[in-house]
């Protein structure tokens, strides 16, 4: 199963969820989704196609993520702020921390990855709403994260019928 059926895959489910992502997905040598102005694309490397359909629609969610979240301005609201930071400050490193030693309701991040900067944080917890949702077990803080989510994928989202 190539790019094209993937994607297919990840359309239909975001669809399926009122979730509306224009950002058209095109093969490059990056793993990327890269906005100028209003113009942007969701880059998926020949690399990633050998992975697991699983893995390349995940990845591909993940970069839908970023996708929605550009498209519909999500960095502009000043909750966006206080719950991810801001969108041209990465998070500081966590020297010393044992990420194993860490459980999912003191964890500030919905996975390791999203610990990494703001907008990554933003795509891990848009993952999880589309895929999972459930606020049980993560941290207070978390929980907030996919909250916004949730309340900027009803806001921008499309009624299903």
């Amino acid at each position: 199963m190539g790019i094209p059926e993937v994607e297919q895959q990840v359309r239909v489910s975001l669809r399926q969820r009122g979730i509306r992502i224009a950002t058209p997905i095109k093969q490059t040598h990056s793993l990327t989704c890269y906005y100028h102005g209003a113009e942007g694309y969701i880059g998926v490397p020949f690399w990633q196609v050998v992975k697991s359909p699983e893995a390349l629609h995940r990845t591909l969610l993940h970069e839908c993520g970023h996708a929605f979240m550009y498209e519909n301005f999500c960095w502009e609201s000043a909750a966006f702020e206080r719950l991810f930071g801001r969108l041209t400050t990465p998070y500081p490193g966590n020297p010393g921390l044992l990420w194993a030693a860490i459980t999912p309701r003191t964890m500030k991040h919905v996975s390791a990855y999203a610990k990494a900067h703001p907008e990554e944080d933003f795509a891990e917890t848009f993952v999880h709403v589309v895929q999972r949702g459930s606020l049980s077990g993560f941290s207070l803080e978390v929980q907030r994260k996919i909250e916004f989510v949730r309340d900027a994928v009803k806001r921008h989202s499309k009624s299903v019928k």
